[in-house]
């Protein structure tokens, strides 16, 4: 079974594209290493991931990114155990959102997570049409 972790936080500053890259370049060499898949779905102002792996790797790596000081306010919105990968082979697949950009990043979204079961889906889906709307 593949354990996976859903969390959202704010940011404490507000987030650039710029910003998110650098969190993703850094995130995906971790990621590599321990085994670590998911998605990560950052606005200016929330960030929205999922980790997937063997769960000691997954809890360490949320611990990380817990004392990371771009965010806080870090909420845990599930926890669960899969069969298999949701997010295969991506060390971390992304999405940047910023207020009244075009639809077609939440059909980006959609097509990212249709394999995700409709408790993952609708959060990361819900998140992003959301954060667009703002």
């Amino acid at each position: 079974m593949i354990y996976q972790l859903l969390y959202i936080s704010s940011t404490t500053r507000p987030m650039l594209r710029i910003d998110v890259e650098s969190i993703l370049f850094t995130a995906r060499r971790h990621n590599l290493r321990n085994e670590i898949t998911g998605m990560l779905i950052a606005s200016p102002s929330r960030f929205m991931q999922i980790l997937e792996g063997e769960e000691n790797s997954v809890c360490e790596t949320y611990d990380r990114i817990c004392r990371d000081d771009r965010h806080h306010a870090s909420v845990k919105l599930r926890e669960t155990s899969v069969p298999q990968r949701q997010f295969g082979d991506w060390t971390m697949t992304s999405q940047f959102l910023t207020a009244g950009e075009h639809s077609d990043l939440t059909d980006q979204v959609r097509n990212t997570v249709s394999g995700c079961d409709i408790i993952t889906s609708s959060y990361l889906l819900g998140f992003t049409k959301q954060q667009l709307a703002a």
